[in-house]
């Protein structure tokens, strides 16, 4: 019963179109797969080639996307850390780095990956200590710009975890590396997918327990990390990108990079 059930929501989300109401007695994981198995629908053109159009998909992934919130804790933790960072930044001993930043179209690329790395590691420091375990980071700098299956839709940096060994890999493109706003932006975002999945971690190795603040975040971060339930922004239109902008782990990252990158800009030059 229960399959036929998700069954007939998937095809409602393909080809008529849903509401919040028609998820609303949908498990967490079951609004995961229905995510990824509606982003394999429209990879493999199935509403395309039965109703000649993926709109009423897209429009179906936006709403289920919609339905996924971050706890006022969260949002009051992050403003915490963004804090306790600053005040990090502004000490003594990251001097060197500060007037790196102020100084950078003076810096070699390889001196910009490194600034970059180090301001990285700050924000994962301090958001995760006494909250979960740093996770291990790959740093790959990509001449050019990751590909993002769409010609207009341009992709400066990208994060992926492996749930299996506790690693990530963070990858960035040199091509906005001479703005230092761009590359202290992706960098801070991609940190903030970092962040999102050393939490899905601690869940995952039951080292958070459900009496902390950001145990139910902690559990859908793991949740859309087990079940791939990510929207690329290849499976949409150019101009509709909202199933990929609304995302609760694209929004807190967007919202972290902008921050934290411009702050950091103007305590450099200060």
């Amino acid at each position: 019963m229960r399959k036929s059930y998700l069954s007939n929501i998937y095809h409602a989300a393909l080809f008529d179109g849903i509401s919040q109401g028609d998820i609303a007695d949908l498990t967490l994981h079951g609004k995961c797969n229905l995510i990824r198995n509606l982003v394999e629908g429209l990879r493999n053109k199935i509403p395309q080639k039965e109703i000649g159009s993926g709109r009423i998909a897209r429009q179906s992934l936006v709403v289920i996307v919609n339905s996924f919130e971050p706890s006022d804790d969260l949002i009051n933790f992050q403003e915490q850390k963004r804090g306790m960072l600053f005040k990090l930044f502004a000490q003594d001993e990251n001097k060197a780095l500060a007037e790196s930043i102020a100084g950078w179209e003076d810096l070699t690329i390889e001196e910009k990956e490194d600034v970059l790395i180090q301001t990285s590691s700050l924000h994962q420091r301090i958001y995760l200590l006494g909250t979960a375990d740093r996770i291990a980071v790959n740093w790959v700098f990509i001449d050019g710009e990751l590909s993002s299956y769409r010609r207009n839709i341009k992709i400066l940096g990208g994060f992926s975890g492996n749930l299996s060994n506790e690693f990530g890999t963070t990858r960035i493109s040199k091509d906005y590396m001479h703005d230092v706003g761009k590359a202290l932006n992706s960098v801070h975002h991609e940190t903030t997918h970092a962040i999102q999945f050393a939490l899905a971690v601690a869940y995952d190795r039951n080292r958070i327990t459900p009496s902390h603040i950001l145990y139910d975040d902690a559990r859908m971060f793991h949740a859309i990390e087990i079940n791939k339930a990510v929207v690329p922004c290849g499976v949409l239109k150019d101009s509709e990108q909202d199933a990929y902008e609304n995302q609760v782990h694209e929004v807190l990252a967007n919202s972290e990079g902008n921050e934290i990158s411009s702050v950091l800009i103007e305590l450099a030059n200060s």
